[in-house]
């Protein structure tokens, strides 16, 4: 890995344990995480902005227009937790 200023990893006290960590992260048995990070995180988020767009786009206008805020945000919140409480209690039992 060059930069502009020279040879960053001749520089380097740990040049030679660079390579060696690296091979064995590429070598490692441990099971890929992809889909429990999907799950975890980008799920729920996911799910919460959708649910935003949607019920912000069904809901008709309010008099008061925080009251219309707050109930696209409670109605979006709550199926994004009961989600979210369905995929850890799945999780759990594995």
């Amino acid at each position: 890995m060059s930069t502009k200023n020279g040879d960053y990893c001749s520089r380097c006290p740990q040049k030679g344990g660079c390579k060696e960590v690296y091979e064995r992260l590429g070598a490692s048995d441990a099971p890929n995480v992809v889909g429990k990070v999907f799950l975890a995180f980008l799920l729920p988020i996911a799910l919460f902005v959708g649910l935003l767009v949607v019920f912000d786009a069904v809901l008709p206008g309010f008099e008061v227009e925080k009251w219309r805020t707050l109930a696209v945000f409670g109605l979006s919140v709550v199926p994004t937790l009961a989600v979210v409480w369905v995929i850890k209690s799945r999780n759990s039992k594995h």
